[in-house]
């Protein structure tokens, strides 16, 4: 299965690293099947951590509020592809949900930084 890279700039200009070249913490990984198509769920993350999300099946989008609301989706992931979430200080929620959620697996990693 080929997996893409999407790069993603910071809003101060930087420019995220590649996940591919990003080392994982060991033992960190987080992985989830979303329940019921187009509902907002919840995944407990750890506040100022930055991870590798993959995503298989279908797209997802994250945010760090209820995805429920279209204000709140700050990252669309595509199928089988790698990106990089930052997660804010005192955040401790990522917020997903996903079109369709058969055959949809979310793999979450920290990475060191």
């Amino acid at each position: 299965m080929a997996f893409n890279h999407v790069a993603l700039q910071t809003a101060s200009g930087k420019i995220a690293d590649i996940p591919e070249t990003t080392h994982p913490v060991l033992a960190s990984g987080i992985t989830t099947v979303p329940g019921v198509d187009d509902t907002n769920e919840e995944i407990t993350v750890v506040a100022g951590t930055t991870y590798i999300v993959t995503v298989t099946g279908t797209f997802c989008i994250f945010g760090f509020l209820t995805t429920g609301t279209a204000a709140n989706v700050i990252y669309v992931v595509p199928a089988n592809t790698h990106a990089l979430i930052h997660v804010p200080i005192g955040v401790t929620s990522l917020h997903v949900q996903s079109p369709k959620v058969s055959g949809t697996t979310i793999f979450l990693r920290k990475v060191t930084r």
